[in-house]
């Protein structure tokens, strides 16, 4: 669950830096690190079912393997919950990028910013 937790930390500020200072440059970390994000949550989770399938040898494990599948399904939730705020913050971001007077619109395409390209 910590490589959630850290990737999505990450990805949230990433994501609140863009929404108050909106590059193309700053939305393609925030995006990348919400993949990463859900990847690290996926993987945590087939992971954790996998291991759960050990404990069934029996019909009378079958709720051990319950308990370990709604436990390994908390990194998906987790890591599902940081994509949407991730999104929603990108959202505004975009919305502000593409609202912004021309001059600033290309902001971070090239060059230092200053809209000279």
């Amino acid at each position: 669950m910590w490589p959630v937790v850290l990737f999505g930390a990450a990805a949230l500020l990433l994501a609140l830096l863009f929404v108050v200072r909106p590059t193309w440059a700053r939305l393609a970390l925030a995006a990348g690190f919400a993949l990463v994000t859900m990847g690290a949550g996926c993987l945590g989770s087939v992971m954790g079912i996998r291991r759960s399938t050990g404990v069934v040898t029996h019909v009378e494990h079958v709720p051990e393997f319950l308990v370990g599948v709604r436990e390994s399904l908390g990194n998906l939730a987790l890591a599902l919950g940081e994509v949407i705020v991730v999104v929603l913050l990108c959202t505004v971001g975009v919305y502000r990028l593409l609202s912004a007077p021309p001059a600033e619109k290309h902001r971070g395409e090239g060059g230092d910013g200053d809209g000279d390209g």
